[in-house]
């Protein structure tokens, strides 16, 4: 057996030898010499491993075989089974699907009988396990953990292999490339579209969170047997966050061009800084091909020197030059060159601009792409209102010899013209606002100054966001249109990381919104809606019961608002106010609910009816009336089929059966609730939580601890990875299994969870939050439990001075009513009656 090379050393080889098996085998020699200019034995191993094994073009069936074998033989590594399957939980390896630089991806099946699941699981190669490659792998974990679109394939698990691989379990597409798809089905260009759309919506989605995919090619998208494109691998995007890297990571580094060079942009075959601009172009190559047939840089047979060359010199072969095409000519041939502009300050500001000229070309408006065109904008126009305008040409034509008449009419079509310059003007404006939004958000990872300090400061993201409340504040002060947006982000980001004051931005988000557009602007209704929606997630019930009445009262006032929209905000309404615990409030606004989607044309649908029936159930829950609770619950399993509602629909009628002391009930629909939640919820879903912890809760008092402990093991480990160490989130689960453990008598390890638990609760949502004051109460029983009951008292009484200040006097009440029973409990142990009966009644000061 050959000796092992270094591993560092490997995988710089395989580095290269993985972009050479790219490059036509007559341009491999130069390619291989500029990447080992300065180390030449780096060449040479390169360049023996392709004559030792004749490797083909990667595009070769058996070409990525090869290449691995040959790397497994010079690592000293060569084992019988050259697929090398591993053992991984829950999961049973059916087939190899393809291999790549870094390791393999296997298609695989859940194994552990909770329900049907196909993922394709990418596994780092043995002895490629490098700090470079591992930070990769690491990274694009990171990346797909933070992505939650319909059209990106979504990450399912992650962890390590039985043999410590790290693994990567993500959603399964079996679809075609889009090319193919594409091809195989002859759509026309409106069809072909409409589907490159959602792939830009999906790129959008990326880029709000300073995602950068960079490698943007068709086999990259694949388009499911029902028309959904899912955009895949986004093992070498790029954050913007750029100063957050260290020097010389593995993908940043100069000399390696990490993208496939046919679909490379101008800046990332220079190696210049990534940016947005860079997905725009290879969307821009990738819609060339959709529309054509043909990439716009030639055919398959250029070389490398010619692929480069062809990129930096600048496509100018229009879509419509390619044969067959003559009909593409004009606006598409516009859209299209503009995005593969080589100067990326040139082409689209963003994706969103790109997608939003596509926009306007499906309903026929005027395009961006063709600039500076007052009779261009009027000829869209016309062709927009063709008979219209006949009639009114036949009409000139009768009248020619009254000249008053003829000057009308040319009045009018001026004026036409200056509605339709107005507008594009606007649409300009819009441009330019949304491109300002973009560029100050961009910039707070740039900041200037010394670059070990500027990474040091950007590496919390608390202090990024308080940096930008701060310079947005006093930078846009009279821009509020460009300011209001800014404030949404930072809100909506600052309640996601658990930072408190998220409400007062989105008040101030509010205020700059009426100040640009008006006080009854539809975006103000927008806005108001979104953050009550945040929110409510919180908790704060009453809060967004408020935001929502107010986009309610805009709502009415305009006549142009479908009474679906109403009906939708008004069951928003009634929700809050429900978990508001004002359950009156909430029935007559449900009443109007059910009444405004019973009066629509088509009717109320199945699944709005039971969301509504749902919310009334609660209700009933609360005024004490179960049967009539349950008899709904029932009527919504009964008239739809299992569907992502019905986990939700399971969870509240498990509560109802456990409330009413049926608990072996409740536990079996509990356990299908849960069942069901990881089969249609993401695994930062958090009612997959919330079912996680009720299962878990229903088990323990059942005394089938061990079975809990273990449901709730899986929900913090996947919490863990989705999360960061002190988002409440993840608090919540620690809390629920150091519960488990309490129940199953494991008292000091319930204590060391529960204190993970109020750390995280303490940072994210503070030391007089609500939760984090119930958590002290849970701490105090466990505490005790443990025989450190001195401790237990002393922490009790510090959460009885703290409830004062919480301003929800349910959430209020709850601390105190629980605070004061675990006092009780704690000094009748003790023999002290007393202290007991003076905290046994609530209303003794």
């Amino acid at each position: 057996m050959k000796p092992h090379p270094d591993p560092a050393r490997w995988a710089q080889i395989d580095r290269v030898l993985s972009a050479a098996l790219d490059v036509p085998p007559n341009e491999r020699d130069a390619f291989i010499a500029s990447q080992s200019a300065s180390d030449p034995s780096l060449g040479e191993a390169v360049r023996a491993l392709l004559v030792a094994g004749d490797a083909p073009s990667i595009f070769d069936s058996d070409g990525a075989q090869v290449r691995d074998a040959l790397l497994r033989e010079v690592a000293g590594e060569w084992v019988a089974n050259p697929v090398d399957a591993p053992s991984i939980p829950r999961f049973r390896i059916e087939r190899e699907l393809g291999r790549g630089g870094m390791g393999t991806v296997f298609l695989a099946a859940r194994s552990d009988g909770e329900f049907e699941q196909l993922a394709a699981i990418k596994v780092l190669r043995r002895g490629v396990d490098t700090d470079d490659v591992l930070q990769r792998f690491r990274r694009e974990r990171q990346i797909l953990a933070s992505l939650d679109h319909p059209n990106i394939a979504r990450l399912l698990d992650g962890a390590a292999t039985d043999d410590g691989r790290p693994y990567l379990a993500m959603e399964f597409i079996d679809g075609d490339p889009i090319t193919s798809w594409c091809e195989s089905r002859s759509l026309s260009p409106q069809e072909i579209l409409a589907l490159f759309r959602q792939i830009c919506l999906a790129v959008e989605y990326a880029h709000q969170r300073l995602i950068v995919h960079r490698d943007i090619k068709p086999s990259n998208i694949l388009v499911s047997a029902s028309g959904t494109p899912k955009l895949l691998d986004f093992g070498i995007a790029k954050l913007l966050d750029d100063t957050a890297e260290g020097e010389g990571t593995p993908h940043t580094r100069t000399g390696h061009l990490y993208a496939t060079p046919r679909y490379a942009s101008p800046e990332q075959v220079r190696g210049d800084p990534i940016t947005t601009g860079t997905d725009v172009y290879q969307l821009g190559v990738l819609l060339y091909r959709l529309l054509t047939g043909a990439h716009p840089i030639g055919n398959d047979d250029a070389s490398l020197e010619q692929m480069r060359s062809a990129v930096l010199h600048g496509i100018d072969r229009a879509p419509s030059t390619v044969p067959g095409r003559a009909y593409l000519g004009g606006d598409l041939d516009a859209i299209v060159l503009k995005a593969v502009r080589v100067d990326a300050n040139t082409r689209y500001g963003s994706v969103s601009a790109f997608r939003e000229d596509i926009d306007r070309y499906l309903r026929g408006d005027a395009v961006t792409a063709r600039d500076g065109a007052r009779w261009y904008a009027l000829r869209r126009s016309v062709r927009r209102n063709r008979n219209g305008v006949l009639l009114g040409a036949a009409g000139v034509l009768v009248l020619t010899l009254y000249t008053g008449s003829v000057r009308s009419y040319a009045t009018r079509l001026e004026a036409e013209a200056e509605r339709t310059a107005t507008a594009l003007a606007e649409a300009e404006l819009e441009s330019k606002r949304a491109q300002q939004t973009t560029d100050f958000l961009v910039s707070l990872f740039r900041a200037s100054g010394d670059r070990q300090q500027v990474r040091a400061d950007t590496i919390s993201a608390r202090t990024l966001l308080e940096r930008g409340q701060l310079r947005v504040r006093e930078e846009l002060k009279d821009q509020p249109a460009v300011l209001a947006p800014l404030l949404g982000a930072i809100a909506t980001a600052s309640q996601q990381l658990g930072i408190l004051g998220y409400i007062n931005t989105f008040d101030d988000e509010i205020t700059a919104l009426r100040q640009a557009f008006g006080v009854n602007d539809r975006r103000v209704v927008a806005a108001l809606r979104r953050q009550a929606d945040v929110i409510r997630f919180e908790r704060g019930f009453s809060a967004a019961a408020s935001r929502y009445d107010a986009a309610l009262q805009i709502m009415r006032a305009d006549t142009a608002v479908e009474d679906s929209a109403v009906a939708n905000t008004l069951h928003s309404l009634g929700d809050a106010l429900v978990l508001a615990e004002q359950a009156d409030s909430a029935a007559v606004v449900l009443r109007q609910t059910i009444a405004l989607y019973e009066a629509a044309p088509a009717g109320m649908n199945v699944r709005q009816a039971n969301t509504v029936r749902q919310s009334l159930a609660r209700i009933y829950r609360r005024q004490a009336m179960p049967d009539s609770a349950e008899a709904l619950y029932r009527d919504m399993l009964r008239e739809s089929a299992m569907d992502s509602t019905s986990p939700m629909v399971l969870n509240d009628l498990a509560t109802l059966l456990r409330q009413t002391g049926r608990e072996e009930e409740a536990a079996a629909v509990y356990a299908q609730a849960y069942e069901l939640s990881r089969r249609f919820f993401r695994p930062t879903d958090r009612n997959r939580g919330v079912l996680a912890s009720n299962y878990a809760y229903a088990l323990s008092q059942l005394k089938r601890d061990s079975a809990a402990i273990a449901v709730l093991d899986d929900e913090v480990s996947s919490r863990r990875l989705h999360y960061p160490p002190d988002h409440w989130l993840l608090g919540t689960a620690v809390g629920a299994r150091a519960l488990a453990l309490q129940a199953a008598g494991r008292h000091d390890e319930a204590v060391a969870q529960n204190e993970e638990r109020l750390s995280i609760f303490t940072t994210s949502l503070g030391a007089t939050h609500p939760w984090t004051l119930n958590a002290q109460v849970d701490h105090a029983t466990m505490l005790h439990a443990a025989g450190r009951s001195r401790e237990a008292e002393q922490l009790l009484l510090r959460t009885l001075e703290a409830a004062p200040s919480i301003a929800q006097p349910s959430d209020r009440d709850r601390v105190v009513s629980g605070a004061r029973a675990a006092l009780v409990t704690l000094y009748e142990s003790r023999g002290d009656r007393a202290r007991a009966n003076r905290y046994r009644d609530i209303n003794t000061p």
